[in-house]
């Protein structure tokens, strides 16, 4: 996949292992990785970004609003590429 969209709780390992497990496999880690999650804290989102992650989105989210920036890392991908 070009892009993964992960919740922060997610059953047996957090999204925040999942990133990490991603980052660290050479053949996995230029998935774009793109948290969606109903936690507020300020400390995930940049705990998120510090591992790699490429965005981070809160719920509630509209989905024109997922779909934009999902949109932005292919178009990223795309021009790296």
């Amino acid at each position: 996949p070009d892009v993964m969209l992960l919740d922060a709780q997610l059953g047996g390992m957090s999204g925040l292992q999942v990133c990490e497990a991603l980052k660290a496999d050479s053949s996995l880690n230029d998935i774009a990785v793109v948290f969606v999650s109903g936690c507020t804290e300020p400390e995930l989102e940049s705990a998120a970004l510090k591992i790699g992650a490429e965005d981070f989105i809160q719920k509630p989210f509209s989905p024109p609003q997922v779909v934009a920036r999902v949109n932005n890392q292919l178009r990223l991908r795309r021009q790296t590429a």
